[in-house]
């Protein structure tokens, strides 16, 4: 296993983090630091990233559908649950794991803006190769027997995050902890109560473990033996870091709608066309199939700065710039969500880039739409490559093309094209 980049986010309302990398044996392998998801993302660089998403935003339990696929499965849960919610399920995002030995699913349950905004960070810092798992999930399993399960706490401040199985767990503040330990107590102590009457077995005490604990100020039922910590470990990623060594079989929340690699496919659509030429000239061993991959290089490398440059100047906000393409279509899904006209913009855009990839002298140089329309600012080397480009961006019947102006300097010519959706 290469090594992995454990980030955990402190909450979801921001992208404050903590990170560490991770080695094959689930040992920390770099001093641990703080900042933010984007002075994360250098270290980021060829790893798979294992971000650890709150306790607090998770609801996990596990539920008996009478289906073994997990595509039927996850039809039919919201609507098995829907009486369970307070929210709407179609405002919620549910994450499958892999169905147990005794027929059941582990869920993992969230909100959908939640899940948005992750995306939303992940575009705009750049960061693939993501496995989002539930903060209750990496913490460690231990039994004694090799037949009871030794449940895990771990307090932090006025926090406890607690793992009950392979499955379960959850992050509440201190206070409420004793009261939810209650019930999940109760159920337990059923379990075993059902599990003696079969067999005529003595009830034993459920076994708890705690983390980072110097002293345990709260009242627990005397049903749970509390054992101690004999290896005091400092900080909390030293405890997370061990079970990477099997965080395939966790729940993963990038799943469904929110699956990043769909995301990557709908970001890099728009390079299909130069990818493919490309390929077709590594296969031409020929003079001119080399020259032909060079200039397209050139080609691709002035439209990403033209991206940038646009994005720029668009967006003035954005103070460091890791993945244009990226976090142009952050903020473009954002204005279509505030409903400024974004769902004409984003495959007007699209097209447009295609027809300027089109004609070899032209560049864009700005983007301004407003009140339904569109104007561009485009660059070129001759007066009839404006021509060549009205009539690429003609040739889709529902724009309205109008070339406003075409001035013509020493070495360049600049026109101004604005575009209309047709009626």
């Amino acid at each position: 296993m290469a090594e992995k980049l454990l980030i955990r986010l402190f909450s979801l309302d921001d992208t404050a983090c903590e990170w560490a990398l991770v080695d094959d044996q689930g040992q920390l392998s770099s001093p641990i630091n703080r900042g933010t998801l984007i002075d994360a993302q250098p270290q980021a660089v060829n790893k798979q990233v294992v971000l650890i998403i709150p306790g607090e935003d998770v609801l996990l339990q596990k539920v008996t559908v009478p289906v073994n696929s997990p595509g039927k499965a996850l039809q039919a849960i919201p609507y098995m649950l829907e009486e369970s919610f307070s929210d709407d399920v179609e405002t919620l995002h549910f994450a499958l794991g892999a169905r147990t030995a005794e027929g059941q699913f582990p869920l993992a349950v969230i909100a959908r803006e939640r899940m948005q905004a992750l995306c939303d960070w992940l575009d705009e810092t750049g960061l693939n190769n993501v496995l989002a798992v539930p903060e209750p999930l990496l913490l460690p399993l231990r039994d004694s027997t090799g037949q009871a399960q030794i449940w895990t706490a771990l307090q932090e401040a006025d926090r406890i995050t607690f793992r009950s199985d392979q499955h379960s767990g959850f992050s509440v503040e201190l206070d409420s902890f004793p009261l939810i330990l209650g019930e999940y107590l109760k159920e337990n102590q059923e379990e075993q109560d059902d599990s003696s009457e079969s067999d005529g077995a003595q009830q034993a005490a459920q076994q708890m473990y705690l983390i980072n604990i110097g002293s345990f100020p709260m009242t627990i039922s005397d049903a749970i033996e509390l054992l101690p910590e004999t290896h005091p470990v400092d900080e909390t990623l030293a405890v997370f870091a061990p079970q990477l060594t099997g965080i395939n079989q966790s729940i993963n929340l990038l799943q469904g709608a929110f699956n990043r690699r769909p995301q990557l496919g709908k970001i890099l659509r728009i390079w299909r066309l130069p990818a493919l030429l490309a390929v077709i000239c590594l296969l031409l061993v020929s003079a001119g199939a080399v020259t032909d991959y060079i200039r397209l290089g050139q080609r691709e490398a002035q439209l990403n700065a033209s991206i940038e440059k646009v994005l720029k100047e668009t967006f003035p906000d954005i103070r460091r710039i890791v993945n244009p393409r990226a976090q142009m279509k952050s903020r473009l899904n954002k204005l279509q969500k505030s409903g400024s006209g974004g769902g004409q913009f984003l495959p007007m855009m699209d097209f447009v880039a295609q027809a300027i990839a089109s004609v070899r002298g032209a560049t864009l140089n700005s983007v301004n739409y407003r009140s339904g329309h569109v104007d561009i600012q485009v660059d070129a080397k001759q007066l009839n490559e404006i021509d060549q480009l009205k009539n690429q961006l003609e040739k889709n019947a529902s724009l309205k093309v109008i070339v406003q102006s075409a001035n013509k300097d020493k070495n360049s010519v600049r026109g101004r094209i604005r575009l209309e959706m047709r009626p």
